[in-house]
C-alpha cells in the first residue's frame, strides 16, 4: 500500500523507500524538503495544499532541480514535532488548516528520522495567512518546482467552482446508491411482497469525504478492500459475500443486514447503507429500536475500518436518512417485558440529516459519531425524552451493542 493510500500515522520508512524506487517527483499533491521547514514557509506550503487538492509534505527527503526524489536522508527528532505544526495551522491560518503529521518515521540505523504531513482538500477555502493578508495556492507557473503562490481573484473564483464541482460529485453518488437501492428494494417487493401491516420504513446511511476530488482505489483494489474488511455481527460476518456484484465505480453486496438491504462503496471513497426497518412481531407492527440502534452502530463502524484502510483523512460527511416512517411506532420494551409501540412521526414520512466529522475522530470515537445521529433520529422520530442527554444517548448506544452481540471496549 502506497504513501497515499493510509493515514499518515501509519506511514512506515518502506513507504518513504517506495517512493524513492519508483522516481517519485514533485507535483501538485506531493513536496519533498530536506529540512523541517521554517513556520511561515510551512504555513504557506499547507495553506496552499488545502486551497488546491490537498497534498503531502515528506521532511527529511532530498529532491533533485527537476523535483525527483533522489535521497532519504532524514532529520534529527524534533520534540513535539507535531504539535507544533498543528498549533501553527490554527494560529497562523484564517480559517484555520487541519493538518495530519505523522510520528517520527525512523531510518535504520541512522538516528535520524522523518515527518509526513498530509493536509487534504479544504471545505473552508480560500484560507489567508496571517489575519487575511494573502492567500496561497499549489502552481508550477513560474518555475520548473511546484511551489505556493499568492492567489489572485481570477484564481479564487476557479477554486470555488472547482470545489462546487467536487461537491457535486458527492451528492450525485449518494443519490445513485439511493437509486439503486430502490430499484433493488422494489424488485425484491415485486417477488416477496411485504407481509401485511408493514409499511417498509428504511434506514440508509452514508460516510463520504466532504471533498471526493480523486478516486481512493482502482475497481480491483475496492473488491479487494470490501472483502478484507469485514465485522463480527450476530454469529456472522458483516457484510456477507453472498452475491456481491460490481456496477460503474462500485462494488455492492445485496441483503447484508439479513433483510432487504444493500451495501455499496464506490473508488471515491464513499459508502452507503440501507435496509429495510420494520417488522410485525406478533400482534404489534413498526420499528425495531433496538435493531434500529445495532444497524446505525454496525454501519458506522464498517464504514470507519474501511474508509480508514483507504487512507482517507479530512473532513467527512455522515448522512442519515428514514423514509415511510408516518404513522409507524417504535418498539422498545418496559421493563424487559415483551416489545410494545412508543412514538410515531405524525407528520413527517421521510427526513435526512447531515453530520459532519473530521476522520481522525471518526475513527478514534465512532461510538460518539452514532450517539449524534441516534440523537437526531429520535428527535425527528418524535421521542425527544429518550435521548435529551448524556446518559440516555449512552444507553441507547449500548442497547445497539448489545443486539449485535457486542461488548464495549472490543
Amino acid at each position: 500500500m502506497s504513501l497515499f493510500n493510509k493515514p499518515v500515522d501509519d506511514v512506515d520508512f518502506d513507504d518513504l523507500r517506495d517512493l524513492l524506487e519508483s522516481g517519485a517527483v514533485e507535483s501538485v499533491i506531493l513536496e519533498f524538503k530536506r529540512e523541517c521547514p521554517a513556520k511561515d514557509e510551512t504555513l504557506k506550503k499547507l495553506s496552499s495544499f488545502a486551497n488546491t487538492y490537498g497534498g503531502y509534505l515528506v521532511v527529511g527527503t532530498e529532491a533533485d532541480n527537476d523535483g525527483r526524489l533522489t535521497s532519504l536522508r532524514g532529520v534529527e527528532p524534533r520534540n513535539n514535532f507535531k504539535q507544533q505544526v498543528i498549533q501553527w495551522c490554527f494560529d497562523g491560518i484564517t480559517p484555520p488548516v487541519h493538518s495530519f503529521v505523522s510520528p517520527p518515521i525512523s531510518a535504520p540505523d541512522s538516528g535520524r528520522v522523518f515527518y509526513v504531513i498530509h493536509t487534504p482538500m479544504s471545505a473552508e477555502s480560500p484560507h489567508f495567512m496571517n489575519g487575511r493578508k494573502g492567500s496561497y495556492i499549489r502552481t508550477d507557473e513560474f518555475s520548473q518546482r511546484w511551489e505556493p503562490r499568492l492567489a489572485d481573484s481570477e484564481e479564487l473564483v476557479a477554486l470555488y467552482r472547482k470545489r462546487n464541482t467536487v461537491s457535486d460529485r458527492r451528492t450525485r453518488l449518494l443519490s445513485r446508491a439511493e437509486e439503486r437501492f430502490e430499484a433493488y428494494r422494489t424488485h425484491e417487493r415485486e417477488e416477496n411482497p411485504l407481509p401485511a401491516g408493514q409499511a417498509g420504513a428504511v434506514l440508509a446511511i452514508s460516510v463520504c469525504p466532504e471533498y471526493p476530488g480523486s478516486p481512493v482505489a482502482d475497481e480491483a483494489g475496492l473488491y479487494a478492500a470490501t472483502a478484507e474488511v469485514r465485522l463480527n455481527w450476530r454469529q456472522t460476518h458483516f457484510p456477507g459475500r453472498n452475491g456481491v456484484f460490481t456496477q460503474h465505480e462500485t462494488v455492492l453486496v445485496p441483503d447484508p443486514a439479513r433483510r432487504v438491504s444493500l451495501f455499496e462503496a464506490t473508488v471515491w471513497g464513499s459508502v452507503f447503507y440501507a435496509t429495510e426497518l420494520d417488522d410485525v412481531l406478533g400482534d404489534v407492527q413498526g420499528i425495531h429500536m433496538y435493531a434500529m440502534l445495532g444497524y446505525i452502530l454496525l454501519f458506522l463502524k464498517h464504514a470507519g475500518a474501511l474508509l480508514r484502510s483507504f487512507g482517507i483523512e479530512g473532513n467527512l460527511l455522515i448522512h442519515a436518512r428514514l423514509s415511510r416512517v408516518r404513522g409507524v411506532p417504535l418498539l422498545y420494551t418496559e421493563f424487559g417485558n415483551a416489545l410494545v409501540p412508543g412514538p410515531t412521526s405524525p407528520l413527517d414520512n421521510e427526513f435526512s440529516l447531515e453530520v459532519p466529522k473530521l476522520s481522525s475522530a471518526f475513527y478514534e470515537d465512532t461510538d460518539q459519531a452514532a450517539g449524534e445521529v441516534v440523537k437526531r433520529l429520535f428527535f425527528a422520530l418524535n421521542w425527544p425524552a429518550q435521548a435529551n442527554d448524556d446518559a440516555s444517548l449512552d444507553r441507547l448506544v449500548e442497547a445497539g451493542y448489545e443486539y449485535n452481540f457486542w461488548r464495549r471496549g472490543l
